[in-house]
């Protein structure tokens, strides 16, 4: 489907992401820890939902997934 919705009535294809995450635990010995993750890191064009109101309103409508995202975490842990 690529992304793209040619009916009305079609069903969401199935599609698969590639997430990604590292962390590094206890920094140096310390109570600090690090993590930086990737969600669909192909920047992966996908619908996630078709709209069912074709029949009352006569046009149709798609949700698409969440476009790549890259982040990171810092936390720090309080007694053991």
């Amino acid at each position: 489907m690529n992304g793209q919705v040619s009916g009305p009535y079609e069903e969401v294809a199935a599609y698969g992401l590639l997430n990604l995450r590292v962390d590094v635990l206890g920094i140096l010995g310390s109570e600090f820890n690090a993590s930086i993750f990737v969600t669909n890191a192909t920047n992966k064009v996908y619908v996630t939902r078709l709209s069912e109101t074709y029949m009352a309103y006569g046009t149709a409508g798609v949700t698409y997934g969440e476009p790549r995202i890259i982040g990171g975490q810092l936390r720090y842990r309080f007694g053991r």
